[in-house]
């Protein structure tokens, strides 16, 4: 598996649900420790499986921080809160082109 490091485009770990629009899904992702999980909404081109509508896939990211076990990364889309998520770096897999 490629070290992850700064920069790093991701995949991390979401369910989505329908969004407002078509090319839309509303992302959650839940953070550790009781962090307020983040929520907000990306384009179907920023989920790695374009096809799902409901459930469990991943949203592209850059990592802008991470240590050992935690990866802090700026999630594609637009959130409702801040757009940085603080995850397991077991929940993110490194996008391949």
């Amino acid at each position: 598996m490629t070290k992850l490091k700064k920069g790093n485009e991701v995949w991390v770990a979401c369910k989505v649900k329908p969004g407002p629009f078509p090319n839309e899904r509303m992302v959650v992702i839940t953070q550790p420790m009781d962090a307020e999980s983040y929520v907000g909404f990306a384009d179907v081109q920023s989920i790695q499986d374009q096809t799902i509508k409901e459930g469990n896939t991943y949203v592209r990211a850059y990592i802008t921080d991470i240590n050992e076990t935690i990866v802090i990364a700026a999630v594609d889309g637009h959130a409702l809160g801040s757009r940085y998520v603080q995850v397991s770096s077991d929940e993110v897999h490194p996008v391949s082109l």
